[in-house]
């Protein structure tokens, strides 16, 4: 039971970063939403990277999108003719300095169920090494902090952590721990 899409007329476009397309729907039960929003965006990657002390890498710094300071992981966008995998370990690496280790996928998630978005593929990445300095060109400048997995909840419940995406990682990512 999907929704059929009539019309979709493109109202902004960002390439690469987001368009947004006024669609005209028929749901299942014959109703019709003329005024329907999607968004797309571009695929992303997460990653939840544990060092040979069993140490989770974090980032703490400014966020635009949550206005404030907040702990989170190292992520970004899949570039154009880069694997999931791949664009994970550049991201790590850019943001962080470590590289390396043993690479599972937690799996592929949407990032906005209902208006589209983009999909965010998780990984998790164990005993990697710091190898070099970070090398990011986000616009927003983060500090690199170590926590060990116990601590990650206290972090968590005091509201360092702001992202949807960051406290869905650390479940997939520790499930050991809960």
């Amino acid at each position: 039971m999907i929704w059929e899409v009539l019309s979709s007329i493109r109202v902004y476009d960002y390439p690469p970063f987001l368009s947004v397309d006024r669609q005209t729907v028929r749901l299942p039960n014959g109703e019709m939403v003329d005024d329907y929003h999607k968004l797309t965006m571009p695929d992303t990657v997460l990653i939840i990277g544990f060092t040979g002390t069993n140490k989770a890498i974090t980032l703490n710094g400014y966020r635009h999108g949550v206005g404030g300071k907040t702990r989170m992981f190292p992520g970004g966008v899949i570039e154009t003719g880069e694997t999931p995998l791949v664009a994970a370990n550049r991201e790590l690496l850019e943001e962080t300095g470590y590289c390396g280790g043993h690479w599972i996928s937690l799996g592929k998630f949407a990032a906005l169920s209902n208006y589209g978005g983009c999909k965010v593929h998780m990984f998790k990445a164990v005993n990697v090494e710091r190898t070099q300095r970070v090398n990011s060109d986000d616009l927003e400048d983060s500090s690199v902090e170590l926590i060990d997995r116990l601590n990650l909840i206290k972090k968590v419940t005091a509201g360092e952590f702001k992202s949807i995406g960051s406290l869905a990682i650390i479940t997939l990512g520790c499930n050991e721990i809960f």
